[in-house]
């Protein structure tokens, strides 16, 4: 019935993502190149962790681009475990946003391949979607440290202070990281989402609407 009303095969669907087991687990670089006046090319590189069952999930994924000039999502189809890709955009690259509308289960991680894109500093942005039922991406940036790798903790409270739950609890080295909050029994109402380092805290507020 799916393959009558898409009209397209999709036996490799149905082997991966509901005979097959476990979920994909993304890793991304990116970076870009000034082509010309307020033009640029982007190049990214997608691998997955190796499976055994399947090897590696095919999908079709929502890349956004946030640029200076205008956001813009990119429809791309990931059919190898290893994979590059190459954008033009108008305007001087900010930051990619990986399947914004969170439509696939998964674990994702971002790396940068070059200086350009590398974080200078701590940061922690807001959450999207937001408003979101029931999941939502959160996205932080760890600088380099002395260290190498550096104490991460990022935590969900209620409007009354609890804690409702810990993302993240280890050490990271420097990167841009995407975490998935998906907690369906969340009620409606406002969260804070906290990013704890040493020397550094910061705080935002997201929404739950049923």
């Amino acid at each position: 019935v799916a393959e009558s009303v898409y009209g397209k095969d999709l036996g490799y669907f149905f082997n991966e993502w509901i005979y097959g087991k476990d979920y994909p687990r993304y890793r991304y670089s990116w970076n870009f190149n000034k082509t010309g006046t307020d033009q640029y090319e982007i190049s990214m590189k997608l691998s997955q962790t190796p499976h055994s069952d399947p090897a590696f999930f095919t999908m079709p994924i929502d890349i956004e681009i946030h640029t200076t000039a205008i956001d813009t999502i990119i429809r791309i189809f990931n059919d190898q475990s290893v994979q590059d890709f190459n954008f033009n955009v108008r305007g001087r690259p900010e930051y990619l946003s990986f399947d914004p509308g969170n439509k696939i289960m998964k674990e994702v991680q971002t790396t940068d391949s070059t200086d350009i894109t590398k974080p200078e500093t701590y940061i922690l942005e807001q959450n999207y979607p937001n408003p979101f039922n029931p999941a939502t991406t959160i996205r932080y940036e760890i600088p380099a440290t002395q260290e190498g790798f550096v104490p991460v903790k990022l935590t969900v409270y209620n409007s009354l202070g609890q804690q409702v739950a810990v993302l993240v609890d280890e050490a990271k080295p420097a990167g841009i990281y995407e975490v998935e909050l998906n907690m369906p029994g969340l009620s409606s109402g406002i969260y804070y989402y906290t990013l704890t380092v040493p020397g550094f805290t910061a705080s935002k507020k997201m929404v739950v609407v049923k």
